[in-house]
């Protein structure tokens, strides 16, 4: 179990971890966190500069706000309603340019 306190958090080994602390594991939350999104990017091949872009930000801000009980959608709802919903709101944008054009 995880006590909180205004000091950091107390684990399982009733060590105290906050954000830049080390746990048993002799890294960080933020390290192992570090770690993941870096690994990401060199097994997929994805360019380093697309850390950066306001695309990948807003994604990484919607996870960090939705909380810890969030489960990323499989592919098939990736490829299926999601991208849907997706071309249809480009398709909205995109009408209401070609209607301020003409």
């Amino acid at each position: 179990a995880v006590v909180s306190t205004q000091s950091g958090h107390y684990g399982r080994e009733g060590e105290l971890t906050k954000q830049g602390a080390h746990t048993a594991g002799g890294k960080s939350k933020k390290d192992r966190v570090d770690d993941a999104v870096s690994a990401f990017f060199y097994e997929e091949g994805i360019p380093f500069s697309k850390i950066e872009t306001r695309a990948f930000m807003k994604m990484i801000n919607a996870v960090k706000s939705s909380g810890p009980t969030y489960v990323l959608p499989n592919r098939k709802r990736l490829s299926g309603s999601l991208l849907d919903d997706s071309y249809s709101v480009m398709q909205t944008t995109l009408a209401k340019f070609q209607d301020k054009s003409v």
